[in-house]
């Protein structure tokens, strides 16, 4: 069976626009973290996270990311679970993770929804309900998430937590190449060369 696992959603910047322009200048993004921006503590987390401007440090990255879920950041809810998930600067803690991921999706953060959609699938630090996979990833693709598009794309090939559906899983790699997911692209033009179902 396919890991669905794979296609979490990445650590990402939240939104910190300043004049159309997503602000990305380490010193500028602590300035704001110190005053309690809570986006702007996860935007510096996640250049900590990937050595942009900084010096790379995992450790930094979950405790920035920490800070901007205090102060009500999803997506930095959500990047602290991944961080959890992965044992990245914080020791691995599914269930930590899992409680991370269903506060952002609670708050919005479709991200949050499919990397919890993610752990039901696979029953990793919380029950295995792919029913429950099923409906995160449905609502996280409503929302125009492309991994959970994906997902959800994979789920109704299987018949795992949905019906088995291709003309609907058909749809949902389209949706989900259209959203900017490459690999969906290539198994939505595979699905419709082979006229049947997901080829594993």
């Amino acid at each position: 069976m396919r890991a669905i696992l794979l296609f979490l959603t990445a650590s990402v910047l939240s939104g910190c626009a300043l004049k159309g322009r997503v602000i990305t200048d380490p010193i500028r993004l602590h300035a704001r973290c110190d005053r309690g921006e809570g986006n702007h503590c996860n935007n510096l987390g996640v250049l900590y996270a990937r050595g942009q401007g900084v010096e790379l440090d995992a450790r930094m990255a979950s405790a920035l990311y920490g800070r901007a879920c205090t102060l009500g950041d999803p997506t930095g809810c959500k990047n602290l679970g991944a961080s959890y998930l992965n044992g990245e600067g914080v020791p691995q803690d599914l269930e930590a993770a899992a409680g991370l991921f269903e506060l952002a999706c609670r708050a919005g953060e479709a991200g949050g929804c499919n990397n919890l959609g993610g752990m039901y699938y696979e029953g990793s630090g919380v029950t295995h309900e792919p029913e429950v996979a099923a409906l995160l990833y449905d609502a996280a693709c409503a929302a125009d998430n492309a991994p959970a598009c994906h997902n959800l794309a994979i789920l109704h090939t299987q018949g795992v937590g949905v019906d088995r559906d291709d003309a609907r899983a058909a749809e949902l790699l389209e949706r989900s190449c259209d959203l900017g997911s490459d690999e969906a692209c290539v198994q939505y033009d595979a699905f419709n060369v082979d006229g049947v179902g997901y080829a594993e």
